[in-house]
């Protein structure tokens, strides 16, 4: 047991304590990015549920408590130009929030244990700016994996040389994870300076604004001011597209256009290219100020600009007929001026006695309750309108002529009857169901007609 402790250990399975040590993979590409500007660039939280599962932050950043690469998330940086840069695990959480997530949540069975894959040990710093900037501050040193035959771009030296950051290359897999620097060696070098890899190409650019810039002409002209014209007909395209297949009540296309936005997203999210990084800044800016939650909340948002949503029809529904409670109640009211007696007392009218006057109040706050319940919570024009049929409301909410709790209030008094008491609560869901056919008939016209 002690030798298979020491194995993992040596190998960055398992840490003694808290990790002070963090390890970051990436590859060259990305390294050249991240020295070049000095800078760990984080990624939006927009996409998956698993990507938002360390908190509500804007933007994060993962890195593995293990140096690994033959568990965890280092499983996959096994190739030609993978990297692991060690990181200061201690400075990094003096200056910011680091939690320890499961990103893919599996049980911890001995079968699932078995794969190298089912815990990449992340921890991860949850922001809400999207990169660290003076990133060599938390450096200890960066390996990088080549193959034999393979150069290295004298970039790549200069920038680290620049940051007093220690590269060690290694030659082969064995070494590169073992990471010491005693197996490293001196790789050969080129001046190839290519300013922008694919990895940096701002790709979907114009498929992100247009999504940003859909409806928001303000919007638009700020960001072709900062991108450049050159990208804006592909926008107005994307524009082209949206108008044609976003329609109402049609969750197809919906569908179809959240999951390519999502794709772009997804793609764009740690792509070091400023535009890029702008672009999605700006998007997750605009979802976080319309309570949008998802990409389809987004889309289903920006359809809805300048029309009455269902909500809103949902809220003016459940307002007009709250009024019209407040108003029959009051009118029925004078209905009931008229003097009874119990055993002991006169009452100027029945809402003077007690028992009736609860009974009467809290079932039209229950009626209340009921319509609210209804509208408010309605996702398709109102769809089953018989929930708000008088006889539905009755049979609900008990305001039958019999209902126990009104005659036993009518037995405590004199001459009076439990329908008496019924009543007024009965020609309250008598004009809310009047009401409520006609006004719904027109909110579905005026729905349709603002398309």
């Amino acid at each position: 047991m002690k030798d298979l402790i020491k194995k993992l250990l040596r190998e960055g399975l398992i840490n003694e304590g808290a990790s002070p040590i963090l390890y970051h993979f990436t590859n060259v590409n990305k390294l050249i990015n991240i020295l070049s500007t000095n800078s760990f660039y984080l990624t939006s939280n927009i996409g998956s549920k698993a990507d938002q599962i360390a908190g509500d932050k804007a933007y994060y950043m993962s890195f593995s408590r293990s140096k690994s690469i033959k568990q965890g998330y280092g499983t996959k940086f096994r190739f030609n130009g993978d990297a692991r840069i060690k990181i200061d695990g201690q400075k990094l959480t003096q200056n910011y929030k680091v939690k320890s997530i499961d990103y893919w949540q599996y049980p911890k069975t001995p079968d699932m244990i078995k794969y190298p894959s089912s815990d990449e040990m992340e921890d991860r710093v949850i922001s809400d700016n999207d990169e660290i900037p003076n990133a060599n501050k938390y450096i200890l040193s960066i390996d990088i994996l080549i193959e034999p035959d393979k150069t290295v771009n004298q970039k790549l030296i200069d920038l680290a040389k620049e940051l007093n950051i220690k590269l060690y290359f290694f030659d082969n897999e064995k070494d590169f994870a073992s990471g010491l620097p005693k197996r490293s060696i001196q790789p050969n070098m080129d001046d190839n300076d290519e300013e922008n890899s694919i990895s940096d190409y701002a790709f979907n650019l114009d498929t992100i604004i247009g999504a940003l810039t859909y409806k928001n002409l303000d919007k638009y002209k700020e960001v072709l001011n900062t991108i450049g014209n050159q990208w804006k007909e592909k926008i107005d395209d994307y524009h082209k597209k949206l108008n044609y297949y976003l329609r109402p009540n049609d969750d197809y296309y919906l569908s179809d256009l959240t999951a390519s936005l999502n794709s772009a997203i997804h793609n764009a999210r740690s792509n070091s290219n400023k535009l890029l990084r702008y672009a999605i800044k700006e998007l997750a800016l605009d979802m976080r100020k319309n309570n949008a939650k998802t990409i389809k909340d987004y889309l289903t948002h920006k359809l809805y600009i300048g029309k009455k949503t269902q909500q809103d029809y949902n809220k003016e529904l459940n307002d007009k007929i709250q009024n019209i409670i407040d108003k029959t109640f009051n009118e029925q009211v004078q209905y009931l001026n008229y003097s009874v007696y119990d055993q002991e007392n006169r009452y100027e009218n029945l809402l003077q006695f007690q028992p009736a006057k609860e009974f009467i109040t809290n079932k039209v706050k229950e009626i209340k309750k009921y319509v609210a319940d209804y509208t408010l919570n309605n996702k398709d024009m109102f769809k089953y309108s018989y929930l708000l049929s008088s006889d539905e409301i009755k049979n609900k909410l008990n305001l039958n002529d019999n209902n126990p709790d009104a005659v036993k209030i009518a037995n405590l008094l004199q001459d009076v009857r439990s329908n008496e008491i019924i009543r007024p609560l009965q020609m309250i869901i008598y004009t809310i169901d009047e009401f409520y056919y006609y006004e719904v008939k027109r909110m579905q016209k005026e729905e349709m007609e603002q398309w």
